[in-house]
This record gives C-alpha cells, sequence and structure tokens, in this order.
C-alpha cells in the first residue's frame, strides 16, 4: 500500500532555512564536496589589542592583510527515518476519506524533526566558537581562580535594563574582535527573554512565520539592533547568552551547505514495517581563520552581586 500520491516527486523537498538556520551562511551544493571562498585578515597578534597613549610617534599601528582565501568543504550523509508498520500505514492512509493527506503530515513531521537536528547543530558550533572566544578575554587571574577554585564567572543583572547593557556591551566586543560590526543577534533562555520583553525599547517581532514546533529556536524581536532567539534547549534559567553576528557571502563564520534533500520511502516485509526518510548531504563548518571572532557567550545572573565576589573581583 501506498501513501504517496502518483505525481510525487522526492527530490522536490523544500529546502533548510528557518529564521534561526538563516543567521549562518546557507549554501546550497550541487554536489557533495565544493569550494567556499571568502574574504580573511591576518595581522599580529602583539599587536591586536593597541593601548591608548598621547606620544604618537611611539605608537604602534597594526597592520591588517586583506585575503581571498578558500577552503575546500564535503557533506555528510544525514538521515531521519520514520517507520511504520502495515496497519500503522493503513491507518494513515484512511485519512484521505477525510480529506486529510497522510503524506503531507509524515512529511512535514520527519521535517520537523530534520530541522530541529540542523539547528542543534549549529546551536552547538555557535557554543563552541563562543566559548573559545570568551576564553581569550580572561584574565590569568581569572584563569587561576577557575583553575584552583573552580569557579565560574557570571555577569550580575537586576533589571531588564541591566540585561540590556550586558548584551549591547558584550556585542562590542565582538565588533572589536571581528573588525566587522557588532553582534546583530542573540540566543537566550526563557528568563533572560522575559526580562528583555520588560525592557521599553524592545520591539517585537512584527511577522513570526507560522510552523515553528515546539523544539524550534524562535525569534522574539530584537533590541538595540540585536535580534533575539529564545533557546529551548536549555533549562528556564539556565542563564548561558551566545552573542554572534550573522555571516553573510565571503565573510568568515559559520556555513550551512545541503546537497540534494529528499524523501526516500521503501518497504522492509522481513519487519513488516515501512520506512521514510528524510536524506541528505549537509556541512556545517566555521570558515575564516579568525570565525570564533564573530560570536561571545556569557552567563547570567538576575541578581545583585554577591559581596564575597565583589571583595575578591569574581
Amino acid at each position: 500500500m501506498k501513501i504517496l500520491p502518483p505525481d510525487f516527486n522526492p527530490m522536490n523537498v523544500e529546502k533548510t532555512a528557518n529564521d534561526f538556520i538563516q543567521t549562518a551562511n546557507v549554501m546550497n551544493f550541487s554536489f557533495h564536496a565544493g569550494e567556499v571562498f571568502y574574504l580573511d585578515y591576518e595581522y599580529d597578534e602583539n599587536l591586536k589589542n593597541v593601548k591608548p597613549t598621547n606620544d604618537l610617534s611611539s605608537l604602534e599601528i597594526p597592520e591588517i592583510q586583506i585575503k581571498v582565501n578558500r577552503k575546500i568543504v564535503e557533506t555528510i550523509r544525514k538521515e531521519v527515518r520514520t517507520e511504520l508498520s502495515t496497519e500503522q500505514l493503513k491507518d494513515l492512509d484512511s485519512l484521505r476519506l477525510h480529506n486529510v493527506s497522510g503524506y503531507e503530515y509524515l512529511l512535514k513531521s520527519t521535517d520537523n524533526q530534520y530541522v530541529s537536528e540542523i539547528e542543534k547543530e549549529i546551536l552547538d558550533m555557535y557554543d563552541k566558537l563562543s566559548a573559545e572566544s570568551q576564553e581569550k578575554r580572561l584574565s590569568k587571574y581569572q584563569k587561576l581562580v577557575r583553575k584552583w577554585f573552580n569557579v565560574e564567572f557570571y555577569e550580575y543583572a537586576e533589571t531588564p535594563m541591566d540585561v540590556s547593557k550586558k548584551i549591547f556591551l558584550y556585542s562590542m566586543y565582538v565588533a572589536t574582535a571581528s573588525r566587522r560590526g557588532a553582534a546583530n543577534f542573540a540566543i537566550v533562555d526563557m528568563q533572560t527573554s522575559a526580562f528583555l520583553q520588560d525592557d521599553p525599547r524592545f520591539v517585537y517581532e512584527s511577522n513570526i512565520p507560522q510552523g515553528y514546533s515546539v523544539s524550534s529556536l524562535y525569534p522574539i524581536g530584537n533590541i538595540v539592533g540585536i535580534r533575539i532567539f529564545v533557546n529551548p534547549y536549555i533549562k528556564y534559567n539556565d542563564g548561558k547568552v551566545i552573542l554572534g553576528r550573522y555571516t553573510k557571502n565571503q565573510e568568515p563564520g559559520v556555513i550551512f551547505g545541503e546537497y540534494q534533500k529528499h524523501f526516500e520511502c521503501f518497504e522492509e516485509p522481513q519487519h513488516n514495517r515501512h520506512v521514510f526518510s528524510l536524506v541528505s548531504g549537509v556541512c556545517i563548518q566555521p570558515i575564516g581563520n579568525h570565525a570564533a571572532d564573530n560570536y561571545i557567550q556569557f552567563n547570567i545572573m538576575h541578581m545583585k552581586r554577591p559581596w564575597w565576589r565583589k571583595l575578591f573581583k569574581l
């Protein structure tokens, strides 16, 4: 028994590109592997942070060399499977009597799971790059304290305005490190998003696309030019905030490449089941020698800074 319409084209599947995924550079590959060209720069690490001085004769100005680089990338096979028994397939097929397409329901639910897994992989990449960037900002004292006393460092914010200030401050760190501009998106937990929505400067999304599943990272609005995404994969009060820049064409950052996303279906009579698979070639990789400079993260606590942290500057 088949639930697919006769004119169904298994290659005619909607491309993966919701609001969060588009924070990366979305590319459609014609082959399993390809070349990505991007503009990058090189500089002397010792002169990265030039200290201000009134003596211009002794001021060392770093020289930046702009280069066009390329990277060979390859896709890996990604598959999301849905298995139905013969009885379940008959039940799904019977929905046609009620003018409901079992095929569309099956494809949509499978695609939602596929998109959710892509989001998690991109989120993991942002987490890795932003953690690398944040590690560079720690002082020797902070690294020593963390090593010997296992102490984590937090930003403290009691009011919605305090939360907005922290996010704006860290977006400027991205501007300084990347030399391309401030961070323009942030990924927060639900508690932090609630604080931001109480800020009078917060602007809600005017047209949130329909179809977001419960597990999707969804945009709720923007504040001071930074688009806010809510992360449903973490606890309500997790406290982690990740900031980054949209990766545009020919810029360092993160790319998401997709090759021949299509739907496959076959029968396994020996197991009395029918298998429906959403298959594609996927590539999620950082691009550029300084890709991490485009991201940063910090942990926020919605409370007053404890006195002992003030005392020891933690």
